[in-house]
């Protein structure tokens, strides 16, 4: 089945050479996957994010300062099998969500109070997630607690399969 094209707005983690082998491995899907980042919103639909919307995006969060996070331990959704970071502290990003929220005012999010968080792997079955975290733990132990600044905000869209930055917001300036 032909993947939905996708509007996301997310905020790219610093690439760290062992998570990003580690996601590349362990994150099973239809399509490839956008680097590691932490969702802000989505998904939309392509055509909901005219010129307009863009620019209004750019104006209302160029004020935001980056964020400083820790992403300290792992995590596993109860009712989907997704293996996460967590991140803290999640105010500055459910911050920068709720900017986005005014701006696309007709957008009914798919999450109404998600779990900001930096997905490792997904796509596994639930018998597998002993070897998953044993994986997990033994690759990127010595990353944790990861410290990071999140600087920018990306609007993405996935059209036929893959992945495209559209526009790059930075934040405090």
């Amino acid at each position: 089945m032909k993947p939905k094209n996708i509007t996301v707005l997310v905020m790219p983690v610093s690439v760290f050479p062992a998570l990003q082998a580690f996601r590349e491995a362990e994150m099973i899907k239809p399509t490839r996957i956008l680097g590691p980042h932490v969702s802000i919103l989505g998904p939309l639909a392509p055509g909901d994010v005219t010129e307009s919307v863009i620019a209004r995006l750019a104006e209302a969060v160029r004020p935001h300062r980056p964020i400083c996070a820790v992403l300290p331990q792992f995590c596993v959704f109860p009712d989907v099998p997704v293996l996460y970071l967590s991140v803290y502290p999640v105010a500055p990003f459910e911050a920068l969500r709720e900017v986005a929220l005014r701006v696309i005012s007709d957008h009914q999010p798919t999450f109404e109070a998600p779990v900001f968080h930096l997905s490792l792997g997904l796509g596994f079955e639930l018998r597998e997630l002993p070897e998953l975290m044993c994986r997990a733990h033994s690759q990127l132990d010595s990353l944790l607690p990861l410290e990071t600044t999140l600087g920018e905000l990306l609007l993405a869209d996935r059209i036929d399969g893959v992945w495209h930055v559209r526009e790059t917001f930075p934040l405090g300036q």
